[in-house]
């Protein structure tokens, strides 16, 4: 998944503004001139490199054999029927009407 790749191909209308200090801007102007990159293409790679990061932390759920076995056995089995169970089905079918 790099974001990158669609910029060739797309209009690119969109701005982002941000302010920041002169050391800061020293920073990204020297870091990018490491990579051969202009500020903007180094920013923008930058930041849909961590953009990327981010949802992959919060999308994708990576479990061990132990919670693997214990999330299917979860998803697998049967609810016990039980008078909270019945009560919740009955208020469920009497709030929420089919169309």
């Amino acid at each position: 998944m790099n974001g990158e790749g669609n910029m060739a191909t797309t209009t690119n209308d969109e701005r982002i503004n941000l302010r920041l200090n002169s050391a800061l801007k020293q920073l990204i102007e020297r870091a990018a001139g490491f990579k051969g990159q202009s500020v903007s293409k180094f920013i923008l790679g930058s930041a849909l490199a961590r953009a990327e990061e981010t949802i992959y932390e919060h999308e994708v759920m990576s479990l061990g054999v132990a919670e693997s076995e214990a999330f299917y056995n979860a998803l697998s089995t049967s609810p016990e029927v039980n008078e909270k169970l019945t009560d919740a089905i009955m208020e469920y079918e009497h709030r929420v009407k089919p169309k």
